[in-house]
């Protein structure tokens, strides 16, 4: 499976590698402003895994956040569509699409 994403806030190479798979992107979606769009492009057949994956690291976070009682962040805008090239033509890949519509960081 091969994901592209942009760049991902982590502080050293040791951090990176105890991340869990699809941490990494719940952390570049959390990381930016609400209404921001972070574009992953990866094969159809991948779409419904990293969908959910993500959905499950964020609803880790929100529980951890809730015990404590800190503000959690919003609802989890998704959209997923099929790639194009210049021409038109589907190159065979899908384009997944996440915005945070509230980070919760403040009321």
């Amino acid at each position: 499976m091969s994901t592209a994403i942009g760049n991902i806030p982590v502080k050293s190479q040791k951090q990176q590698e105890n991340l869990r798979r699809y941490e990494q992107i719940w952390l570049t979606i959390k990381s930016k402003q609400p209404g921001e769009v972070v574009t992953i492009r990866c094969h159809p057949s991948a779409v419904k895994t990293i969908i959910q994956a993500v959905k499950k690291e964020k609803t880790r976070e929100v529980s951890v956040k809730r015990k404590i009682g800190m503000l959690t962040a919003g609802p989890l805008e998704i959209c997923h569509n099929p790639e194009f090239d210049k021409q038109g033509k589907p190159t065979g890949m899908t384009l997944i699409t996440f915005k945070l519509s509230w980070d919760g960081s403040k009321l």
